[in-house]
């Protein structure tokens, strides 16, 4: 098996950074490692941590966990994409040596050093020594194999009972499994007795040669048959210095554990397997394919699917054709009643209803995905309604009602506004000829084909967050061309970025030139997007809320408090993965610009309360833009337009002297309490609306 071009540049990155690693167990497969098919289990030291996590970045990797993984210091899985042949990396990091039963994982044995210092280069990646990964080993397999561990797994059924039972009494050997014996019988083929003792005495003086030699003979499952048990107990007792946890409280994890586990495997084979997997730690993605008919859209989501899903959690829907509910089946029975009435058959108000009973289950699928996407998961759409669409998923009530009669605008209304809430965080285009699409359909309507297929072939798309596949290519290249763009929308980062200026500079304009740019954009995040957690601020603000309100604190002010305090725990590194997915979000009127307001306006507001809020600011914006320009400008824009303004044909004096003092509290804010945070000046009077837009998308990480 070739070396991935991915794993070749990682280890020359490490080499060239000196970091000192090594892939320090399963070694027997190396090869497999070295190619993608299993994962890499790297050893690196800890003095390297930050280099080696930058290092990663940089390649693109992506860190992802999982909800059910034991909790364990220095130990981190990331994945990386591998261009050339299209496959995912998984590269296990390990910062400590963390052994024991992988339902605990209790043991932390502090001999890192001589798997560096006995590092050897082999196909290009280091590898301990045979001596040092042998003694790993056989510790590793004992620990697996104590009494506590079979007893754990025979009670929630993680093992073949029978099996279990059988070797818990004695009637039949406990033995490694096919996998672990063909490595136990590569590593004893390629170790030295005599530097096996030397390396034993010399870095682990915890295991004495004896009991080594005991727990050698136990996996080879020579002896008594219940050997096993007393070697597993006398080697817990050799490394009790290296314990995490207490006996008894190990016990309680890996009963928990095991518990999790069982529950997993039950919600597994009862239809959710989307608890299954790991999720990127930025949080889920909803990503749609779309594109005419015979472009290969439900190809290209089961690809991606099976691609995505060896490592990932990954639930697909189709919003095309959305599974129906009871409520599909008795309205149309309803009305297939009423079409028994002369005049009735297939009216105008019959295929409303059909129509907004496709709109309600698209949209209720769609709320499922973004349920999904909440708690992580990587969601597959097969096709999204289309802004401006006429053919692909688009409104159809409103074209198709002869008798505009109530009811029917109800329904159309709903229709509607049901269709423009479905967004998907990004777009991948399957474009198509419509000439080779009735190619790849003969047998279809060949003019709605061609209207269908041409509606995607000829529009024009946002420039943003929306990914055009040349669908006519080979299948291969295509495959290749839509994982590159969903690898690159997993791996964006959840920036968020703050328009700040005084009245009139053009946060309004730019962010509806943004808007324009993108399919999907982020202006405004309020409260309502994290309902839950404005309850929980609600209450424990209350010491605050009361007093404010006797005081003579406005209610609107201390809303617009409780508001802005949700919004910054929303963006919280703690939060964020679960409301900002992925997409740069630019908030036209921040948390920033809400403090500085409450500075301003609310002269009895609570001074502590609002050093709180000014904290909570300095983890939550990535990036404040801000957008200024001449007093004389700013008047003219204010007064030009026709939304009210406090200082809307006041005097020059006052004008300015208002802009002023919002300049000074903004500037205090972001400069004093944030005087690491990055600030972008664009004077809006000198630069055009477009100039100063692709200076934003630069800043949120987007480029033409």
């Amino acid at each position: 098996m070739k070396t991935l071009e991915l794993v070749d540049r990682l280890l020359a990155e490490f080499r060239g950074e000196d970091i000192a690693y090594c892939h320090w167990k399963s070694t027997t497969n190396l090869t497999a490692s070295l190619s993608g098919e299993t994962d890499l289990d790297l050893l690196v030291s800890a003095e390297h941590r930050e280099r080696c996590l930058a290092l990663l970045d940089n390649l693109g990797f992506l860190q992802a966990d999982d909800s059910l993984d034991l909790p364990l210091p220095g130990i981190s899985h990331f994945f990386g994409f591998d261009r050339s042949s299209g496959h995912l990396v998984h590269v296990h990091l390990h910062f400590q040596l963390i052994v024991g039963d992988d339902l605990v994982k209790n043991y932390r044995l502090p001999v890192e050093g001589i798997f560096w210092a006995s590092a050897k280069t082999v196909n290009g990646i280091a590898v301990p020594a045979p001596e040092v990964e042998f003694i790993i080993f056989v510790v590793r397999m004992t620990l697996k194999r104590r009494l506590s561990s079979i007893l754990v797994r025979v009670l929630f059924l993680l093992n073949h009972p029978l099996k279990s039972l059988k070797h818990l009494v004695g009637f039949a050997p406990l033995v490694l499994n096919r996998k672990a014996q063909a490595e136990f019988d590569d590593l004893s083929s390629r170790i030295s007795e005599k530097e096996l003792t030397r390396v034993l005495c010399t870095h682990f003086p915890f295991i004495s040669p004896d009991l080594f030699e005991k727990c050698r003979l136990s996996l080879l499952g020579k002896g008594h048959r219940l050997a096993w048990i007393g070697v597993g107990n006398r080697l817990s007792r050799a490394l009790v210095d290296c314990r995490r946890s207490s006996g008894f409280a190990a016990f309680g994890k890996m009963f928990l554990q095991a518990f999790r586990l069982r529950i997993r495997a039950v919600a597994a084979r009862t239809g959710f397997p989307s608890v299954q997997r790991k999720s990127p730690l930025s949080g889920g993605r909803i990503i749609a394919f779309v594109g005419g008919d015979g472009a290969g859209k439900t190809t290209m989501v089961k690809d991606t699917a099976q691609w995505l899903g060896r490592y990932f959690s990954v639930r697909t829907l189709h919003l095309g054709k959305p599974n129906k509910g009871p409520l599909w089946f008795v309205l149309l029975a309803l009305m297939r009643v009423r079409a028994l009435f002369p005049g009735k058959t297939k009216d105008s108000f019959h295929k409303s209803v059909r129509y907004w009973l496709v709109a309600y289950y698209r949209h209720r699928a769609f709320c499922r995905a973004v349920r999904l996407r909440r708690r992580g998961r990587i969601v597959l759409l097969d096709r999204v309604p289309l802004p401006d669409s006429r053919y692909m998923d688009s409104p159809r009530i409103a074209c198709v009602a002869e008798n505009r009669g109530g009811v029917i605008r109800f329904m159309a209304a709903m229709e509607e506004k049901w269709h423009r809430h479905i967004k998907a965080d990004d777009l991948i285009v399957l474009r198509l000829d419509p000439e080779i699409a009735a190619e790849r359909r003969p047998d279809d309507d060949q003019e709605l084909l061609a209207k269908r297929s041409g509606e995607i072939w000829r529009k024009n798309w946002p420039v943003y967050n929306v990914h055009v596949v040349d669908a006519s290519k080979p299948l291969e290249e295509v495959v290749k061309q839509v994982r590159s763009h969903v690898w690159g929308i997993l791996a964006r980062k959840n920036k968020v970025i703050e328009l700040l200026g005084p009245a009139g500079s053009g946060k309004s304009t730019l962010a509806e030139e943004l808007r324009r740019r993108f399919y999907n954009f982020h202006a405004v995040l309020g409260w309502r997007d994290g309902k839950s957690l404005f309850l929980t601020t609600i209450i424990k603000r209350l010491p605050y809320l009361i007093p404010g309100m006797l005081q003579g604190v406005p209610l609107s002010h201390l809303k617009i408090a409780i508001s802005t305090e949700t919004i910054l725990k929303m963006l919280s590194p703690q939060y964020r993965r679960h409301y900002v997915h992925g997409l740069p979000a630019f908030l036209e009127v921040g948390p920033a610009f809400l403090l500085a307001f409450l500075e301003k306006e609310s002269a009895r507001f609570d001074r502590r309360w609002l050093k709180e809020l000014r904290m909570l600011l300095k983890k939550s914006i990535d990036h404040f833009v801000w957008l200024d320009a001449s007093d004389d400008l700013l008047m003219a824009r204010i007064n030009g337009r026709s939304k009210r303004h406090r200082i809307k044909h006041v005097s020059e004096g006052d004008a300015k002297r208002f802009l002023g003092d919002y300049r000074q509290c903004l500037r205090e804010l972001v400069g004093s309490e944030l005087p690491d945070a990055p600030v972008t000046t664009i004077d809006t009077e000198r630069l055009s609306v477009a100039e100063c837009a692709d200076i934003v998308a630069r800043i949120g990480q987007y480029s033409l």
